[in-house]
């Protein structure tokens, strides 16, 4: 009776072991970039290839991947699922301003941001409370998306300063995937997208985006601004986004405002020079 029970006991080990690794073959997952989401590469087969992405966007050649142990190059980004692919769309692509609140766990803090949509740059200016009442500072940059620079603006001085907007996003990770949940903001039926973010300044925090249907920029599908606050995602605008660092500290930016218009004027820069 032993054998019998031992022979048994093997077979359904055996049967629950592949099983299992059936699974794991279905739930292998895709990489992206924090700049884009991307169609996966297939095989002969038809089967889903990882792929991996620098931080603007291009795939590295498998050829040129340097062999470390297993480590990951800084700008490759693993996620854990596969997204449709995002598509523009130019009947919604958005040229204008859309202006956001930002606040976070402490009461006094409440800045203000525009970002200003042009037809393949956006500008963001942050407004941040001075010392005095009534007292504002600017910090105001370019994301060009036609020769991939980042500008930074001094508006007190009319001066600016240029690297590459890789830079900027070096080393940030975008990890979000849809949920059933959506938040109307001013009339937009938004659906929302959790994860999480990591940079290299902040580390990983938890993140959710709200993605707008009807506001589209079609110059890039993916930008998360300096690494910790992705106004685009999947080609669409975010009217809404929050973060908790592993402090617990809770950040919050909501739109209020639109402005559909021409933007051209805030990307003239004839009125600046070079910063020496």
């Amino acid at each position: 009776m032993k054998p019998l029970l031992l022979l048994l006991l093997c077979c359904f080990f055996t049967i629950a072991l592949q099983a299992q690794k059936n699974k794991n073959k279905k739930s292998k997952s895709e990489n992206y970039d924090s700049t884009g989401v991307v169609k996966p590469a297939t095989t002969k087969k038809g089967k889903s290839k990882s792929v991996n992405y620098d931080s603007t966007g291009v795939p590295i050649s498998s050829k040129s991947k340097t062999k470390s142990k297993g480590k990951i190059h800084p700008s490759q980004v693993i996620t854990d699922y596969v997204l449709p692919n995002a598509k523009p769309d130019t009947a919604k692509n958005f040229t204008g301003i859309i202006k956001y609140r930002m606040t976070s766990d402490d009461p006094s803090s409440n800045d203000s941001i525009f970002i200003i949509f042009g037809k393949n740059k956006i500008r963001v200016r942050i407004f941040i409370p001075g010392y005095r009442e009534g007292q504002f500072f600017e910090n105001s940059m370019i994301a060009n998306f036609t020769d991939s620079s980042f500008i930074e603006l001094d508006t007190r001085q009319h001066t600016y300063t240029i690297e590459k907007l890789s830079n900027r996003n070096n080393n940030s990770e975008l990890n979000l995937m849809p949920n059933k949940n959506f938040v109307p903001i001013l009339t937009n039926k938004c659906a929302e997208y959790k994860g999480t973010i990591t940079s290299a300044d902040l580390g990983e925090s938890e993140a959710a985006c709200l993605l707008s249907p009807n506001h589209y920029f079609n110059a890039t599908p993916v930008f998360n601004f300096m690494g910790i606050h992705p106004i685009v995602f999947r080609y669409q605008i975010t009217l809404g986004f929050r973060s908790k660092d592993d402090q617990n500290e809770s950040t919050f930016i909501m739109a209020y405002k639109i402005e559909p218009g021409n933007t051209d004027e805030w990307f003239d820069l004839s009125q600046y020079k070079p910063k020496k």
